[in-house]
């Protein structure tokens, strides 16, 4: 019964759009020209709001720590 979302980069989108076990793909603009900052706070910012439950960081990487952190309910 879960829901399972993924989140890549819009140029690997096509890649995983067909998986059968994925409900969902979010993708991301990592070349949008906006300050590397903003554009963690802003796709945080829409990670949050989805209200997940759990998150999978398969990267393991600094960028991706902090968006977990950032995107992390507080209620």
């Amino acid at each position: 019964s879960a829901h399972i979302s993924l989140l890549v980069d819009l140029k690997l989108a096509p890649l995983v759009e067909i998986c059968p076990y994925l409900n969902e793909v979010i993708t991301f603009d990592r070349f949008q020209k906006q300050k590397r900052m903003a554009r963690l706070a802003k796709l945080a910012r829409r990670i949050r709001e989805r209200g997940f439950d759990l998150s999978i960081d398969f990267q393991n990487n600094a960028k991706t720590h902090w968006l977990a952190f950032l995107s992390r309910n507080h209620g």
